[in-house]
């Protein structure tokens, strides 16, 4: 279990290193974060890893670029899209934590429209997960982990549960006679 808290983990720290843009609210003497110093200019654009945005954010000296956070709208047409074919559709790797955030964020906000888009984004999410899991959950079935060509169109987190549910399936096959998991079954098209 510690190995898969341990790849969770990682996958929660790739978002933490990951650079966004922030953008300045005012004009700042230097300021220091765990050993590193920034100046800012007002309305100067720069890209920091999150951890340090989120630093920053809190502190009230930036606010994050438009294009760095996940919309509304946005997350609903990345829906509408992959409920429209039965391929997994290509969607940014940290999706996932960008939805966590802004859900997070509007509930801070805590104006009657944050909270109303908040429970929009967390319904149509949560349609969105299940959609992946079932097409993610037919891949696991027929092809072993690491084989597949739909692997790409996954997320970190949805890779590491692809290769759990992928040992487990060919592990149950292997204990009830089948030898490897049944291969003639075509994989499904992808869409990027």
């Amino acid at each position: 279990m510690n190995a898969n808290i341990s790849e969770m983990d990682r996958i929660n720290f790739e978002f933490e290193e990951k650079e966004v843009t922030i953008i300045a609210k005012e004009s700042t003497e230097l300021i220091l974060i765990d050993g590193i110093h920034f100046a800012l200019k007002k309305n100067q654009k720069i890209k920091v890893p999150y951890w340090i945005a989120k630093e920053l954010i809190s502190m009230g000296k930036v606010e994050l670029d438009s294009k760095t956070f996940i919309s509304f709208p946005i997350l609903d047409r990345i829906h509408n899209e992959e409920q429209s074919t039965p391929a997994l559709v290509e969607i940014d790797p940290f999706l996932f934590r960008k939805v966590r955030e802004e859900t997070k964020r509007l509930e801070e906000e805590r104006t009657s429209m944050s909270i109303k888009i908040k429970q929009q984004m967390e319904g149509v999410f949560n349609q969105l997960l299940l959609l992946r899991l079932k097409k993610i959950l037919k891949i696991a079935e027929r092809v072993n982990p690491g084989s597949s060509t739909s692997e790409k169109y996954m997320t970190p987190e949805e890779k590491w549960l692809f290769n759990q549910i992928g040992s487990i399936v060919k592990e149950w096959k292997e204990k009830i006679g089948l030898e490897s998991p049944v291969e003639e079954y075509a994989e499904f098209e992808f869409i990027t």
